[in-house]
């Protein structure tokens, strides 16, 4: 896994969509939305790579549905080197992430968090160099009006060419990749392990 992480961290994101769509021909969406970046400015060449950790999540619309037991489960489950990959729901009234889930997703060993929605605490994250991808910051913490249903599961991103991007519900069918590289906002690519094995791409 470090082998084939120090492959990917010199590709450039061109080269990336170049080998899904012409070499592998990757028929499906496999490029988050632009608007999905680094939370904070990351050190030249810094690349996330990893396989897929999929988180889902939902509004939390009455005060009796507050559940936490899935993310404590979630953050169990994880393994060593995952990319966390969040499907907020197409919610946009909190922040999906934010220090303490960063610190206890390292905890558990990933390396990085791609979110279809908003952050908070970026300061301590930058501080822990933890990178985040996301839409954009706000301070509202989403205890009690969202949270994670499920996890390993098929997710959905916002995507650039298409209205979304899929991931695979297990972390052996997906990896991404994310890198602010190229002048270009950050870009996640899925792909199965056989075209990373094979073309050395995300």
């Amino acid at each position: 896994m470090t082998d084939l992480r120090l492959r990917y961290a010199r590709l450039y994101a061109g080269l990336v969509y170049d080998a899904m769509r012409f070499d592998v021909r990757h028929k499906r969406a496999f490029v988050v939305d632009a608007n999905i970046k680094p939370a904070w400015r990351l050190p030249p060449g810094r690349v996330v790579f990893g396989h897929a950790f999929t988180c889902k999540g939902e509004r939390v619309l009455e005060e009796t549905h507050i559940d936490d037991r899935v993310r404590i489960e979630m953050f169990r489950d994880m393994t060593r080197g995952c990319v966390q990959v969040i499907d907020t729901g197409g919610d946009e009234s909190v922040a999906h992430f934010g220090d303490i889930s960063g610190k206890i997703a390292h905890k558990f060993g990933a390396v990085g968090a791609v979110i279809d929605g908003l952050t908070r605490d970026v300061r301590i994250l930058e501080e822990d160099r933890f990178p985040v991808f996301c839409k954009g910051v706000q301070p509202i913490d989403a205890f009690g009006r969202w949270q994670i249903i499920a996890y390993q599961t098929r997710v959905q991103l916002a995507g650039i060419t298409t209205s979304s991007v899929r991931s695979s519900r297990t972390s052996s069918e997906s990896w991404w990749r994310a890198a602010a590289a190229d002048g270009s906002p950050a870009k996640a690519a899925s792909t199965s392990r056989r075209a990373s094995t094979r073309h050395t791409s995300a």
